[in-house]
């Protein structure tokens, strides 16, 4: 027997406690050839790694000095780019962008002081107060009976929590060692 899950597998329904124990102890098989199968996966990786990495790491470290050299030299000839702001020279694309504007708060000066010098210069304009729903307190007024269904829907909240069921497999890979 089999329930649909979702649109790519079919559970298989579980009426007994014995349905439940089969389906677990084939879980737990599974779970272990899975395991091995990725250790051996991690072994052939790592052996890869060790045949390939040290090259690639070699010609990566050149390609980002290359990079670094280039980029330098392109901040230091914004006229080389004209109107396309990109030019290829061999092969390789260089682009050449006007930052996007940001507000950096200066050296010595901390958020406080700033929005303090703002709000005194009457640039309140200029600061930003966020507001949000307060989740935890209304949880908290929920639980200790202070709030109530009735009262949360009024303001189009509400207080769920679902239930969860966690299978844990790792217990039988580390069961059977």
């Amino acid at each position: 027997m089999t329930a649909k899950t979702d649109n790519t597998r079919q559970a298989a329904v579980v009426a007994t406690r014995d349905d439940a124990e089969k389906i677990a102890a084939r879980v737990a098989k599974n779970a272990r050839a899975r395991a091995a199968l990725q250790a051996e996966y991690e072994d052939k990786v790592l052996a890869v790694n060790k045949d390939y990495g040290a090259r690639l790491q070699k010609l990566t470290e050149k390609i980002d000095a290359d990079v670094d050299a280039l980029s330098g030299w392109a901040a230091s000839h914004p006229d080389e780019f004209a109107a396309s702001k990109t030019l290829v020279l061999s092969g390789v694309e260089i682009a050449y962008r006007d930052g996007v504007p940001s507000v950096q708060i200066l050296e010595k000066w901390d958020e406080k002081k700033v929005i303090a010098g703002l709000s005194a210069a009457g640039k309140s304009r200029w600061i930003r107060v966020k507001q949000s729903i307060e989740k935890r307190v209304i949880i908290a007024d929920y639980k200790a009976g202070e709030t109530d269904e009735r009262e949360l829907k009024k303001f189009g909240l509400a207080v769920v929590a679902k239930p969860s069921v966690c299978v844990n497999v790792q217990n039988a890979i580390t069961a059977a060692k």
